[in-house]
C-alpha cells in the first residue's frame, strides 16, 4: 500500500466504504504507517464531521435511506483511488453487497489508479479453523442455516471475481 511508481511516487489513497470501528482502524493505521490520504462513508453527518476533524475526508452514505449511489464529491474520491477497503455487509433486505449493486464493475473499472482492493468478510463465514491463519483460500463452512453466513459468502466470491479487473 506504500507509495509506488504504480502511482507516480504519490502518497497511496485510500478509500474505506465503513468507517466504523474495523474500517477506521485500517484508516488510520494507512494514515500513520503509509501516509495515506484517506476518505470514506460513514452513516451519519456528524460522524462525517468527527472524521473531517482528525483528518479523514468522510462523506455520509446511509444505505438504509433509498439505496442511493455516491455522487459528487464522494465518487469523485472513490474514482481517485489507489486503494479501496469495504467493511459492509450485505444487508438484510438488500441481500448484495451494497457497494458491488451501486458501484460495481463498471464504477471499479473508472477507478483507473486503483492499485489494491479489499473486502473484510466475516468468521461466519470460515468457521473455526483451531486458530489458524484464515485468507479467501482457506475452506469455508458456512451452514444454510445462517443466511447472513450465506450473503458474505456470496459477496467475498462478487469481490474476489473482480481481481481480474484490478491491477
Amino acid at each position: 500500500v506504500a507509495a509506488s511508481p504504480g502511482n507516480g511516487g504519490q502518497a497511496p489513497r485510500l478509500f474505506v466504504f465503513g468507517l466504523g470501528y474495523t474500517g477506521l482502524e485500517f484508516a488510520q493505521q494507512a494514515r500513520q504507517r503509509l501516509g495515506a490520504e484517506v476518505f470514506g462513508t460513514c452513516r451519519s453527518e456528524g460522524k462525517a464531521e468527527a472524521l473531517q476533524a482528525v483528518g479523514i475526508t468522510a462523506f455520509p452514505w446511509d444505505i438504509d435511506d433509498g439505496y442511493q449511489p455516491l455522487e459528487g464529491e464522494a465518487l469523485e474520491a472513490l474514482e481517485s483511488a489507489t486503494h479501496l477497503l469495504s467493511t459492509m455487509s450485505p444487508f438484510a433486505d438488500f441481500s448484495k453487497d451494497p457497494v458491488l449493486v451501486l458501484h460495481g464493475k463498471e464504477v471499479l473499472q473508472r477507478c483507473t489508479n486503483l492499485q489494491w482492493a479489499g473486502y473484510l468478510s466475516t468468521t461466519s463465514v470460515y468457521g473455526d479453523h483451531s486458530g489458524a491463519w484464515v485468507d479467501e483460500e482457506s475452506e469455508t463452512r458456512v451452514t444454510d442455516r445462517d443466511p447472513s453466513a450465506m450473503a458474505r459468502l456470496a459477496a467475498e466470491g462478487e469481490w474476489l471475481a473482480l481481481a481480474p479487473h484490478i491491477p
